[in-house]
């Protein structure tokens, strides 16, 4: 790595993520460096203040980004060979390094800036990490930026009860259910826990005691059921109760997919706003209404405040026209 490409690193914080172009890895370094306050700014060396200087003007411009001048340099410096006492010195330091991770490995990385990076290796090599966060992005980390690492210890395989289970075919998880007590993580790394008291299309409306959440299965990482519904047949008795609780809900009935013919009400609201993003919460219902599709209030709620602040990232990103 050039040592100008390290330091304007190591001072905006800004890594290069997996399969990013150099084009658009400067491109973001040049935005952090503009970022950083008077005392960052003079803690730069001449040449990576020159670096920057021409860069953010040709970024101006719309114009390719310079190399930087010392990363030729850095590639042809070979490596000077090592006396024995060199060796030994090595052998000493090298007990200082933060720990080796493996590929699949869960870890937490510590940088030198105090940057915590959290995630699975999914590649390395001698000069770099790359880890997978829990978002799904994929983020490469030099090594000789980092400065611990802690890899979390593999859960243990339960201890068979019997020998009888080994005949016994897998348990699958089942989807959740009505009345099932669930774990939530959604790919944010927030842990919902509480009883599933609707499947409205496909979001499930959580009480977790304090009130109800709704949650969308694809912004889920994992969805687990801690404790299943009471299951079995239900008896006459049994049916009457559950259709008199319906009754009970009145607006709160389950409304799925084949209510509405096959047609996902929440599918159909994000292909609505993405096909005009101007559209009012009141023009989408109204639409939806018309097509005849059924839907709760608090979801239209949901969706149409999520697709909006997913258009605007977009457009802050300069990603629509």
């Amino acid at each position: 790595m050039s040592k100008i490409e390290k330091q304007l690193a190591e001072a905006t914080e800004v890594t290069r993520k997996r399969g990013e172009s150099d084009q658009d890895y400067m491109a973001r370094l040049v935005k952090g460096t503009s970022e950083l306050d008077d005392a960052s700014w003079e803690k730069l060396s001449p040449e990576a203040q020159n670096w920057f200087n021409d860069a953010a003007d040709n970024l101006n411009k719309k114009k390719e980004l310079p190399d930087f001048p010392d990363a030729a340099k850095a590639e042809e410096k070979k490596e000077e060979p090592v006396s024995r006492r060199g060796s030994a010195k090595k052998t000493e330091e090298k007990k200082d390094e933060p720990a080796e991770a493996k590929v699949g490995d869960k870890v937490t990385i510590v940088t030198k800036r105090d940057k915590t990076i959290e995630g699975e290796v999914i590649e390395q090599d001698a000069d770099m990490l790359v880890v997978k966060d829990a978002e799904g992005e994929e983020l490469e980390v030099a090594r000789d930026r980092i400065k611990t690492i802690e890899v979390k210890a593999e859960e243990k395989a339960p201890r068979r009860r019997k020998a009888a289970d080994e005949d016994d075919p897998p348990e699958t998880p089942a989807d959740p259910k009505v009345g099932d007590e669930v774990k939530v993580v959604t790919k944010r790394g927030k842990t919902i826990t509480g009883k599933v008291v609707e499947i409205d299309g496909d979001v499930l409306v959580i009480d977790d005691g304090e009130g109800e959440i709704e949650v969308d299965p694809e912004k889920a990482e994992s969805i687990e059921v801690t404790k299943a519904a009471a299951g079995g047949k239900s008896s006459k008795k049994d049916d009457a109760k559950a259709d008199k609780g319906k009754e009970d809900k009145g607006d709160k009935k389950k409304i799925s997919a084949k209510a509405n013919g096959g047609v996902s009400a929440t599918g159909r609201m994000r292909e609505l706003v993405c096909e005009d993003p101007s559209m009012s919460k009141e023009d989408l219902s109204a639409k939806l209404k018309k097509e005849g599709l059924e839907f709760r209030d608090n979801t239209l709620d949901l969706v149409y405040a999520d697709a909006q602040k997913i258009i605007s990232i977009l457009r802050d990103l300069k990603k629509l026209k």
